[in-house]
């Protein structure tokens, strides 16, 4: 679990350096878990410095939308 933007980072390079295309999670329901939208901007902004791209799974509205504002590069939405 995400919690904030700088662990948000740390995350993001612990992983980059193994994969070409970086997949978050926005929301996790009914779990009741979500990224907030400022740990999702770091993680993109965090991939798309080492030129990996990220794709974001969302299940509720609010999430792929505030994905979409972080800058993802796909995003499937399961509502």
């Amino acid at each position: 679990i995400i919690k904030g933007p700088q662990n948000a980072i740390n995350s993001a390079e612990e992983h980059i350096k193994e994969v070409d295309i970086l997949k978050i999670c926005s929301d996790n329901e009914p779990n009741s878990t979500r990224l907030t939208f400022s740990e999702m901007e770091a993680i993109v902004t965090t991939a798309h410095q080492y030129g990996v791209m990220v794709t974001a799974r969302a299940t509720t509205d609010i999430s792929a939308r505030e994905a979409v504002l972080a800058g993802v590069d796909w995003y499937r939405t399961w509502l």
